[in-house]
């Protein structure tokens, strides 16, 4: 009897050893005020040039200027947005170990 192997990518598949190839990758895009028709990656946009109230998102995007549905998610990808740039921020800070060891 001959046996027929599998191909590797098919094996690698069901062992859940597949890779995910980045040119495949899609990015989802996430509406926030339908009524203005704001994305999450717009909130985050508009984070990183400078907007850090609701307020600011008001002024430049006018998130939660109609009917208000999305005020609290576009307040919680807002203060998302800011502990990543805290984060961020304080690492960048702090010295690294791998630099103190090679100094």
């Amino acid at each position: 009897m001959i046996r027929t192997r599998r191909p590797a990518s098919r094996n690698n598949f069901i062992a859940g050893q597949q890779k995910a190839d980045p040119h495949k990758i899609k990015v989802r895009i996430m509406y926030i005020c339908i009524c203005k028709g704001i994305t999450d990656s717009a909130i985050r946009e508009a984070v990183c040039q400078g907007a850090c109230r609701m307020r600011d998102l008001k002024t430049c995007l006018g998130v939660g200027t109609q009917c208000g549905k999305c005020a609290c998610h576009a307040k919680q990808v807002l203060n998302e947005v800011l502990a990543d740039l805290r984060h961020i921020k304080i690492i960048s800070h702090q010295p690294s170990r791998l630099v103190e060891a090679i100094i």
